[in-house]
């Protein structure tokens, strides 16, 4: 049986001629693509993920198409037809994550973001800042380097905590904007906390330390600090891994040298995640060191005016130089651009597979901790071991496998604290909130009653 052929495999010369151009611009936007991330790369080559979207998959497509040319018009066009369409359908599968995101804040009134707060607050006069996270001075030398845009006299200064002494509005949630004045450090806690000679206990770790989205009260550093009535010090920050938090441990928690350090650990983030990122800076390598120390705390003044001036850089990169609201255009552009560079699925992407790619470095992490434990042993404090439990085990009723951690922490003589037993039995919507996936006040409550069940026969 005939019949008349498919369009598509009967190609005139027009068509011929159109088909050759399409193909040949898709293989100057490619190159476009590889020779801008090669001129950027320390911004967009970081990661496999982003590697595998900036460069492997222009780079295939540039061998794909050219080699095209040695076949058919009809072939070229389906090879354009099953790409084209493979890139449509990731950008609208893009589109619909990034507008679900947006339409999700809209639904729950949080149609303004935390740097909007900020801006409207300057803009009445007031001192405010956005919070500060571990590593947001990092930038990328090269896919194995890290260095700290802040220098002074030619040498980097890599602060850990935030800005000093000023208002930060830390996220949303539901009831409205949760923020708080940062101590001299620029840590959450109530200045009078420095004022001792030696604090009962310091807590170190991540934004589940720190307390995203909960008021001053309910973090679970406030409440111990309320049942304890004495000096208890939260040196948490957002983006802190082991790297991190042992900096913060000699910087700052020696200066108090605390009877109790809690060393929290967030599960499938600290390792291999964190500490991937941070074994890449020189300088937080160097906290190795027992002698090691960048003297941050009384460099407090010089580090608040770096963090100030870099902060308020970055600021106006991503919204109005004068802090005015931005247009609805600029909204959109944003969200265009966002989809453009396939930025959720990317980030889904590397969260999927980094634990396929990066295997855990336990030697370095082992060797962390017995340093942190040397620190806390030279005044005769005591360093307790604590994994904060993930949403996702909580929720499933799953047990994670922490073998490799309880080997090290049996080797080393640090005690764990658990609470794997008192979320198991709590529900984990009580114990999470549904935005933010961190600690509710509930969860921070049980977490607090946890550790004093532990720690108290160390603090008589």
């Amino acid at each position: 049986m005939t019949g008349k052929p498919c369009w598509y495999r009967d190609l005139g010369p027009l068509s011929c001629r159109i088909v050759n151009a399409l193909t040949l611009a898709l293989i100057l936007l490619a190159l476009s693509v590889l020779a801008f991330s090669f001129f950027r790369s320390e911004q967009f080559l970081v990661g496999v993920e982003a590697i595998s979207v900036f460069v492997v998959m222009p780079g295939a497509l540039v061998i794909l198409l050219g080699s095209s040319f040695a076949f058919s018009p009809s072939l070229r066009l389906n090879v354009l037809l099953v790409l084209g369409s493979g890139l449509v359908t990731a950008w609208g599968i893009e589109a619909l994550i990034s507008a679900g995101i947006r339409l999700d804040r809209v639904a729950t009134g949080r149609t303004q973001t935390v740097l909007d707060y900020v801006a409207t607050e300057r803009q009445s006069g007031e001192n405010t800042f956005p919070v500060i996270n571990a590593g947001d001075s990092l930038t990328n030398l090269n896919q194995s380097e890290l260095v700290s845009r802040l220098q002074v006299d030619g040498s980097e200064i890599l602060p850990l905590g935030s800005i000093g002494g000023v208002r930060q509005i830390y996220c949303l949630s539901e009831e409205g904007i949760v923020a708080y004045k940062t101590d001299r450090y620029g840590y959450r806690n109530p200045d009078s906390v420095w004022h001792a000679s030696q604090a009962m206990v310091a807590v170190l770790g991540d934004s589940f330390v720190r307390g995203l989205c909960v008021d001053n009260g309910s973090t679970f550093s406030s409440l111990m600090r309320n049942t304890l009535g004495g000096e208890v010090i939260n040196l948490g920050t957002n983006g802190t891994g082991p790297l991190f938090s042992l900096a913060a441990l000699r910087e700052y928690g020696s200066r108090v040298r605390p009877k109790v350090v809690i060393w929290t650990h967030t599960l499938d983030n600290d390792v291999p995640r964190d500490l991937e990122y941070e074994r890449k800076s020189a300088l937080l390598l160097r906290y190795m060191d027992l002698s090691f120390s960048q003297n941050l705390a009384d460099r407090q003044e010089l580090v608040n005016q770096l963090l100030r001036a870099d902060v308020l850089a970055r600021m106006q990169k991503v919204i109005h130089p004068h802090f005015e609201p931005l247009p609805w255009s600029s909204h959109v552009m944003n969200w265009l651009r966002s989809v453009l560079i396939l930025k959720q699925l990317r980030s889904l992407a590397e969260a999927r597979y980094h634990d396929f790619l990066y295997r855990p470095d336990y030697d370095l992490f082992k060797n962390i901790l017995e340093t942190a434990q040397s620190e806390v042993q030279s005044w005769g404090g005591h360093l307790y071991f604590i994994i904060l439990p993930d949403q996702s085990y909580v929720s499933s009723g799953g047990v994670y496998d922490d073998s490799d951690i309880r080997g090290i922490l049996i080797e080393l003589g640090i005690p764990q604290i658990d609470l794997h037993t008192p979320f198991s039995q709590r529900d984990s919507d009580e114990l999470f909130d549904p935005f933010t996936g961190h600690f509710s006040p509930e969860g921070h409550r049980v977490v607090s009653s946890s550790i004093m069940e532990v720690v108290l026969p160390s603090l008589k």
